[in-house]
């Protein structure tokens, strides 16, 4: 589709270096780019402003145009000059911002375009806090944006300044609103003419429709386009899409639109933009869950960082489609785009693909303590439905992530109901929904902020055993009749060289994340009325603040490792569940020397009875499910080559029984003291006070949150003598939330119960007023 609207890519011809650095930016970068790349997984990552600097010049051909500087992202703060000049700053490091820069070309048409970047800590800026690297850079694109006086608005946050909107979707008909906001940028009053046009997937025009008017500043478009008969776009069974048009054209000659409809030569149209769309309705039923065009379709799928070994977050559009190519062979159908705007490239590719997407601001753990009202919060919420409209894909709009997780602050609550409302008022065409904390009560009213809500779930890996799962889902229903609810969080850690024949909780191995994976996903996952599930995650990702399972700086819940190349046992079970393509998968390939006479196989596949061969005999089992186990298969010393076989597939399992492995398969006790683990010390004084816990009204306890507790300096010195390390974590902030009970729930192996009575009945000795007992 033609326009006078000219596009230049600034990916190369970039200077980088430290803000302030003394002759300024030095070394030549290409973007994406991120001086994060190699140590988003340190403690110690640099957090601070950079500066980027390149020359641009327009040629004459665009004399009389207006220029915008377009910026994919730049983390988390900016400041962009031209011509010297201070054109721009932006505060959020995940979303869309432009400039205009007509005014600050030399006679020549040159201009020097400085970009200052910085990720350090901003009170007032999202994510505050949160379990994933704060990457800084010019991550994503740069570009220069050429339009005539008149054109589609380009400052409108960000946005293609063109919104279309499902009005009315049926199998019959649908109705698409397209709203165009269009500027005058030249001085006089202007005839213009918007045309929309909608073609399906063989490029024939199906409707067609039109409006003129006389623009003197700015104006905005409204027009209805009637579809009969639709195609649906039907997720990953058919995603099937259509191209709207959509042109602006100036005055003269016959009408435009009918120059438009029938391809017949004309100017060339001033402006335009192109957006593939899928016609579509959805909605959550109490009972069914999710329905797509009126078809009940469980929601079941992961959630994704963007960010990748060696590159950090500055990634690659084959990055982003090697991603979706892999959730796609997992087979799922939705995707939970966490905990921030991501790259509208991937927004198109699920558009493609028929994911079902989660879309979020990174409103996460917790609220800002100089900006209770949260604009930054507000202004990013704005950039990323305006910006993400027209993406099919995204059904639910997320509003925070985790906020309660700290000390509840003042305003917590009006914000995420603000937050709630305006997402309603930009598009009300889509459902709101936000990702509560374990802990937070199945009953608060929080929960009735938005449309829709799901919660964070760990049971047997933080705390709790696999099989709670059933008694929360069952008590969630009471609590809550007649509602339904999502698990938006729910996975554990699985690193690969760790292995057992015995998983248990926090050992790390694979095992024991395939055989959490069964039980989890057999509980949630064929719930209908539990409207949509993701694994967390479907990828490791970098988290600088952790450093637990003998690994640093990783959060290793993914199926898949950080570097795209290896899927771990637990990606197999749900590509059995879930994909149509033919599965057989041995597990514990990695696991590949024992001790015992005598192993255990587990074998996924969707292909029905699985034969496995080994020592010369066959055996044949029936799957439960997905899950086939072979029980003492016997191993003899040396070299055993295990093979299975179903459906026509066959897959092998080599291990080498040894008297002694070569390498060590266990972690490390001392690596397998998680994230809250290490928020205590492993001496912590001795404990021996004995009886019931006693709560005395009016004082103190285990219940009170750390926060209330150290506001008193008695209460304090309690905490420090036994949980001293804690005040010197980086997490600490967020631990302020929590109280001593609930991270005795969530770490039961921390705590004896000598030591819960010992700490509890010091706190009761001081009265909430500050005097002891």
């Amino acid at each position: 589709m033609e326009t006078s609207r000219r596009i230049f890519e600034l990916a190369d011809g970039w200077l980088f270096g430290e803000a302030g650095g003394a002759g300024g930016p030095k070394a030549r970068v290409s973007l994406p780019h991120t001086w994060n790349a190699g140590d988003g997984r340190s403690a110690d990552y640099r957090r601070g402003a950079y500066v980027y600097e390149r020359s641009w010049k327009a040629g004459p051909e665009l004399a009389g145009m207006r220029i915008y500087l377009e910026v994919d992202a730049a983390a988390s703060v900016a400041r962009v000059e031209a011509g010297g000049r201070e054109v721009a700053s932006h505060r959020g490091g995940y979303s869309r911002f432009r400039a205009d820069i007509s005014d600050c070309l030399a006679s020549d048409g040159t201009t020097l375009i400085r970009i200052t970047v910085d990720n350090s800590d901003v009170e007032e800026v999202y994510p505050l806090m949160a379990d994933f690297t704060f990457f800084g850079g010019l991550y994503r694109g740069v570009r220069v944006i050429a339009v005539p006086p008149c054109h589609l608005d380009l400052m409108d946050w960000g946005s293609p300044g063109v919104y279309l909107s499902q009005r009315e979707v049926s199998r019959e008909r649908a109705v698409i609103g397209c709203e165009a906001k269009v500027v005058n940028e030249g001085g006089a009053p202007e005839a213009l003419e918007l045309s929309v046009r909608a073609l399906d997937a063989s490029g024939t025009v199906v409707a067609i429709a039109s409006q003129a008017a006389t623009v003197h500043a700015e104006t905005t478009f409204f027009l209805d386009l009637d579809i009969p008969s639709p195609h649906l776009w039907q997720g990953v069974i058919d995603p099937y899409l259509y191209r709207f048009e959509v042109l602006l054209l100036g005055s003269g000659g016959a009408a435009a639109s009918e120059r438009v409809a029938t391809d017949a030569r004309s100017p060339t149209p001033l402006d335009g933009s192109s957006v593939g769309l899928g016609i579509r309705s959805y909605s959550v039923d109490s009972g069914r869950g999710f329905l797509l065009n009126g078809i009940p379709t469980p929601l079941r799928g992961v959630s994704r960082h963007q960010d990748r070994a060696g590159r950090g977050n500055a990634i690659l559009p084959s990055d982003m489609e090697e991603d979706v190519a892999i959730i796609r062979e997992l087979g799922a159908n939705t995707v939970r785009l966490a905990h921030y705007q991501h790259a509208d490239y991937f927004y198109e590719l699920c558009d493609r693909a028929g994911l079902v997407l989660w879309a979020e601001v990174p409103v996460i753990s917790r609220l800002s303590e100089t900006d209770p009202t949260g604009e930054n919060a507000v202004s990013q919420l704005r950039e990323l439905i305006r910006q993400n409209y027209n993406h099919c894909s995204i059904c639910f709009w997320g509003v925070q992530n985790e906020i309660t997780i700290c000390q509840p602050t003042p305003g917590l609550r009006a914000l995420v109901a603000r937050l709630g409302a305006m997402a309603k008022a930009e598009d009300p065409t889509r459902l709101t929904t936000q990702a509560q904390v374990a802990m937070l009560d199945d009953a608060d009213p929080l929960n009735d902020a938005t449309d829709l809500v799901a919660y964070n779930k760990y049971y047997g890996w933080y705390g709790g055993k696999t099989v709670e799962f059933a008694d929360w889902l069952k008590d969630y229903r009471k609590a809550r009749p007649g509602k339904t609810v999502g698990v938006s969080e729910y996975g554990c850690e699985g690193i690969l060289h760790w292995h057992s024949d015995s998983p248990r909780m926090k050992d790390y191995t694979e095992e024991y994340q395939a055989l959490w994976h069964e039980t989890a996903y057999g509980i949630i996952g064929r719930k209908a009325w539990v409207w949509g599930t993701w694994v967390w995650n479907m990828f490791d990702f970098a988290s600088a603040i952790r450093d637990e399972g003998g690994v640093k700086g990783m959060n290793n819940k993914g199926l898949v490792t950080y570097d795209r190349k290896t899927r771990k046992d637990s990606f197999y079970f749900y590509k059995a569940t879930w994909s149509a393509e033919p599965v057989l998968h041995a597990c514990g390939k990695r696991f590949a020397e024992r001790t015992a006479d005598r192993v255990d196989v587990k074998v996924y596949s969707n292909r029905g009875t699985v034969t496995l061969e080994a020592a010369g005999r066959a055996v044949r089992s029936r799957p439960r499910g997905v899950v086939a186990v072979f029980r003492n298969v016997p191993l003899s010393p040396g070299r055993n080559r295990i093979v299975v076989r179903a459906g026509g597939l066959e897959d092998v399992l080599v291990i080498e029984r040894a008297e002694k492995p070569s390498v060590d398969y266990a972690c490390p006790a001392e690596a397998t003291r998680g994230v809250l683990d290490n928020w205590f010390s492993p001496d912590m004084p001795e404990a021996s006070a004995a009886g019931p816990l006693r709560f005395p009204s009016g004082r103190l306890s285990i219940r009170d949150t750390i926060s209330d507790i150290i506001a008193l300096p008695e209460g304090e010195a309690v905490l420090r003598r036994y949980v001293g390390p804690l005040f010197g974590h980086p997490m600490f902030k967020m631990a302020k939330g929590f109280s001593i009970e609930t991270i005795v729930k969530m770490q039961p192996d921390t705590f004896s119960e000598a030591m819960v009575r010992t700490i509890n009945q010091e706190l009761t000795a001081i009265k909430k007023n500050g005097k002891m007992s």
